[in-house]
């Protein structure tokens, strides 16, 4: 660059030194001579030229300088270019150190749905489960119940037992009231049915009211036979189901109706109690045992107490009459039995 400068300098000095010599030697002559104004203007030219050429190498060195300056002030120093790069550093491990707790954040974020999850799974299982336990236990219930009703439920159908005097009449009353309804009317209820009937009956004549018990009494005369008639009806299956019913309706308390007897069953002897019972009973209530009680009930104590009373020697016949009876009974129960198998048989054999 300096000798540059140099150079331009001298070129410069050069042109201006030999534009003057020549002003000087030619005076206004040279000026105007065409050779002259030529080599004038092209040492102007070459001038500019390189006074350009130094101008733009001042400039670039200038440039150069400030830059190479700054580069040798960072370098030089060492305190600003380190602690940028420490910054850098340090801005890069928060970044990295902020990433992973957000990492963290979002895994610790999607453990607790998880376990949130698992927990509200559990719980469903848990209900589901225990709707199944429910819903067996009300089918465990269902079924005693249903077997319960089936023990207790009989499926004979008897005759049904007459009606009385009120009874003919309330059936009247209704059977009246159903003709007398217009079309799409209701009957009343049977207590509405019921207050109205019941003056009409305490208001009937003696006549009337006679000819209602007559009918009743009559219907109830006709019934032994229809009942009879029903009963053989029964086949020994049917009965013994009837039969179970009965008891197990009487231990319920729901019924107190007795055991249904097959036509020519053979009957089961009676205790050694009873058959005392019967003995006493038949001397009369003046007996010594019953000392003229008329009362059922107290002559059952008066009975069990005496029977306490009695010694082992004085029992002895009484057990050995119905050992007697026992072995009896079975004999004639095995042949009854055999005899309705062979009915039944050949009831079934006729029938297909």
């Amino acid at each position: 660059m300096a000798l540059l400068r140099a150079l331009a300098r001298s070129a410069a000095t050069t042109t201006a030194s030999r534009s003057s010599l020549l002003v000087a030697g030619g005076g206004a002559s040279s000026v105007h001579c065409p050779h002259h104004r030529l080599a004038i203007s092209a040492l102007a030219y070459r001038y500019a030229n390189q006074s350009r050429l130094l101008s733009t190498s001042d400039l670039v060195s200038d440039s150069s300088k400030a830059k190479a300056k700054a580069e040798v002030g960072s370098v030089g120093s060492g305190q600003g270019g380190r602690a940028d790069k420490d910054k850098a550093k340090a801005d890069a491990a928060k970044d990295k150190r902020a990433k992973e707790k957000e990492r963290k954040e979002k895994e610790k974020l999607k453990r607790q749905q998880q376990r949130i999850k698992a927990k509200e799974h559990r719980e469903k299982e848990k209900e589901k489960k225990l709707r199944e336990r429910e819903r067996a236990r009300a089918l465990r219930l269902k079924a005693r119940e249903d077997k319960k009703k089936s023990s207790t439920r009989t499926i004979l159908r008897p005759p049904k037992v007459p009606h009385n005097s009120w009874q003919i009449f309330f059936d009247e009353f209704i059977a009246e009231k159903k003709r007398s309804l217009a079309p799409g009317e209701k009957l009343a209820t049977v207590p509405i049915l019921t207050q109205e009937a019941a003056p009409q009956y305490r208001a009937l004549a003696d006549e009337a009211r006679h000819a209602l018990q007559q009918r009743y009494q009559a219907a109830r005369d006709a019934y032994p036979a229809i009942l009879d008639a029903w009963q053989k009806t029964l086949t020994p299956e049917m009965i013994r189901r009837e039969n179970t019913v009965r008891a197990n309706r009487r231990k319920a308390g729901l019924s107190r109706k007795r055991a249904l007897r097959i036509d020519g069953e053979p009957k089961k002897p009676i205790t050694p109690f009873f058959r005392f019972c019967n003995e006493i009973r038949a001397e009369g209530s003046n007996s010594s045992v019953l000392q003229g009680e008329a009362d059922v009930t107290k002559q059952s104590t008066l009975l069990a107490q005496a029977w306490k009373a009695l010694t082992e020697d004085e029992r002895k016949p009484y057990h050995d009459a119905y050992a007697g009876a026992q072995e009896q009974y079975k004999r004639d129960k095995a042949e009854w039995d055999a005899e309705q198998q062979r009915t039944a048989s050949l009831q079934s054999s006729s029938s297909s």
